[in-house]
């Protein structure tokens, strides 16, 4: 089984609703020509997070080559939780101390293990285990 991980194009912002700058649809349509020449004559499953940056980018693959798309709520960002009374500084420090101690999260929010978890959930979807080239598109 072969797996593509891809990150979206460039977007106006980093929220669930940003879409793809111009820059981004084009970066967009350069993988999805690059992924066309690389795969060829396999099935190909077409996974993405439903978060917009990364579902445009799924949609510019999927228009070259001629792919269905399936979104996947497993695959969404971390939810870091409420970091708004942290400075930028006292917010990093954290983060790094959460890497150490991947139960740890911040109020609200998903610790790295609860993140470890869900991507494996993931990753034991019975429609992944078909044989099939898959191509992810995600977020971070």
């Amino acid at each position: 089984m072969i797996f593509y991980f891809v990150r979206h194009g460039k977007a106006k912002g980093n929220e669930a609703k940003d879409p793809l700058t111009e820059e981004g649809i084009q970066q967009a349509k350069q993988l999805a020509s690059f992924l066309n020449t690389k795969i060829v004559d396999q099935e190909i499953q077409l996974i993405t997070s439903p978060f917009c940056r990364a579902f445009q980018t799924a949609e510019e693959i999927g228009k070259t080559m001629n792919l269905d798309i399936k979104k996947e709520v497993l695959l969404v960002e971390r939810n870091l939780g409420n970091t708004s009374d942290l400075s930028d500084e006292e917010r990093l420090r954290r983060i790094k101390e959460q890497f150490e101690h991947p139960e740890m999260s911040f109020p609200g929010g998903e610790s790295n293990l609860d993140v470890t978890l869900r991507v494996k959930k993931f990753l034991d979807q019975p429609y992944l285990n078909n044989g099939s080239v898959k191509i992810i598109v995600s977020t971070d």
